[in-house]
């Protein structure tokens, strides 16, 4: 199982290696992404490379651990459980829901977690996270995958608008879409802005180019500051992120979004609220949306880049400034 984990990381980092770029510049910044990166990132590859080998050189502790883990897991304590189900379903199961339940430990047998243990969970340990830096992962590919990130919560005054969500897809779809695929030869170019974390981040996939990309990057501020939208142009971006935020869930899915809201504590006049905001995009909010993106970028932002050792050599010449970091990966 190990080496098949491993053999599939590797094959992600050379196929999706945006998804990793974008995961390292988020662990830089929040625990939330830190502990996603360190349990699905490259530092999960690195551990389980590790991994492989103390199982041939230590198993015993290997098994011990396997069984940690284990009671960790499965305990009363903190866990929650998610059903979706026809309300005939739901109640004929509930003795059997409620008996593994029961049959569970109250709490993880042999383990003490303190205060120090649990510190990351609460956002307290800063130590989980990956130092602020620009990096280069040279893995063995012909193309790039180039991010760019940065915090607009943490490094504006920004606060969470529905209109960031309009902006983002059309940043997406016509400055990114043409410097970035079209003139660039990217198989492509896209933005995400994470409005429970502020963090904003720009990512190419398949992307010939690197310190390019990186210049298109910093030119959309620009592009949203100088934006000029007819009505009919703004109404189509408005009634487009709208069928996003609807499109059709099937009951498994439906499910697992209740779950997130709950897990998030999102309320359903704060969803009211974001979907008003929505509909009540102005071509006013796309400039004040570059304004704090441009600040948020001249404050402190990040690149991080998957890619090959001859493309790194020429980055580290073209951008000289970002003082990249290189490790050899693959």
């Amino acid at each position: 199982m190990v080496f098949e984990t491993i053999a599939g990381q590797e094959a992600s980092l050379v196929g999706r290696g945006h998804t990793y770029a974008a995961g390292r510049l988020g662990a830089q910044r929040d625990m939330a992404s830190a502990a996603s990166e360190r349990m699905g990132g490259v530092s999960n590859y690195v551990a389980m490379k590790e991994l492989a080998e103390k199982i041939e050189s230590d198993w015993d502790q290997v098994h011990q651990d396997l069984q940690t883990l284990r009671n960790a897991i499965f305990k009363k304590k903190g866990m929650l459980v998610n059903l979706t189900a026809d309300e005939n379903t739901l109640s004929s199961i509930d003795d059997q829901v409620n008996g593994f339940i029961d049959s569970l430990p109250a709490s993880a047998s042999g383990l003490s977690l303190g205060e120090d243990s649990v510190a990351w969970y609460q956002g307290k340990d800063s130590g989980l996270l990956l130092p602020k830096q620009n990096e280069l992962l040279v893995v063995p590919t012909q193309v790039n995958y180039v991010a760019k990130c940065t915090n607009l919560y943490t490094d504006t005054d920004y606060e969470a608008h529905g209109s960031s969500i309009v902006i983002g897809k059309y940043l997406s779809t016509t400055w990114l879409w043409d410097r970035v695929r079209v003139v660039g030869g990217a198989y492509g170019g896209f933005c995400s802005f994470d409005n429970t974390s502020g963090m904003f981040s720009f990512m190419s996939y398949r992307d010939p180019n690197l310190s390019k990309t990186i210049d298109n990057y910093d030119g959309s501020t620009a592009f949203l500051k100088d934006l000029s939208l007819d009505k009919d142009e703004l109404t189509k971006s408005i009634i487009a992120t709208i069928g996003d935020i609807d499109s059709y869930q099937l009951p498994d899915s439906k499910g697992y979004t209740a779950f997130m809201r709950h897990l998030l504590k999102v309320s359903d006049e704060e969803r009211q609220e974001r979907r008003d905001q929505i509909l009540s995009t102005s071509l006013e909010d796309f400039h004040n949306f570059g304004d704090a993106l441009q600040s948020a970028m001249e404050s402190s932002s990040q690149v991080c880049a998957v890619t090959s050792k001859d493309m790194a050599k020429q980055a580290e010449e073209e951008k000289k400034d970002l003082g990249f970091d290189t490790k050899q990966i693959l």
